[in-house]
């Protein structure tokens, strides 16, 4: 068999890394650039494919909603430290960045429970 131009003899195994997948240039148009407003976002291999479809895609995908508006509620002020350096977990299954740095001044949080 052969795929994307590489002979495969019989019997091979292959990894399939969805990551990668998700910053194919052929697919996505500069695919390293995180952009939840591309043209086709919701292309991702996150949750899987086909019968290989997560199951708990829609949970998880309430969950980070509930969690980032909940964030973005009580800490509109945070921002990413300026000038970070971005290393991702040395993972083939999971692609993810091992830390960011956030600021944020907890003197300016919208609620005052939130403040020191």
């Amino acid at each position: 068999m052969t795929i994307g131009g590489v002979d495969l003899p019989a019997e091979s195994r292959l990894l399939l890394a969805l990551a990668s997948g998700n910053r194919d240039a052929e697919r996505f148009a500069d695919g390293e650039t995180f952009d939840i407003r591309r043209e086709n976002a919701d292309e991702h291999l996150a949750f899987g494919w086909g019968r290989h479809h997560c199951i708990g895609d829609g949970l998880a995908r309430m969950e980070m909603r509930v969690a980032l508006e909940e964030l973005s509620r009580r800490l509109p002020h945070m921002q990413f430290v300026a000038g970070q350096r971005w290393e991702f977990s040395p993972n083939a299954s999971f692609r993810g960045p091992e830390h960011v740095f956030v600021i944020w001044d907890p003197s300016h949080n919208p609620f005052a429970t939130d403040r020191p």
